[in-house]
């Protein structure tokens, strides 16, 4: 991940490299959950059931959430 906000920031994304970089210090927290699930539910938007993939690793707090998607790509590790 700090690779992925030093590219942002080079691009001059630095608003976005904060955020990305707030939510990823921490294991298992609520935004970075929720950072994923949006992720996941945007790629559905553009990417068919079919093709899409998403591997996530998951908690017993977010096990359900993700297995109900499973439809749509998600894998749950």
């Amino acid at each position: 991940m700090e690779r992925t906000c030093a590219a942002l920031e080079e691009g001059g994304y630095n608003d976005e490299a904060e955020r990305v970089r707030a939510v990823s210090k921490k294991k298992n927290c609520p935004e970075w959950e929720q950072y994923c699930r949006d992720t996941f539910l945007a790629h559905t938007r553009h990417i068919p059931p079919e093709k899409l993939r998403l591997l996530q690793y998951v908690t017993d707090n977010s096990v359900a959430w993700w297995e109900q998607h499973r439809p749509l790509g998600a894998v749950t590790l």
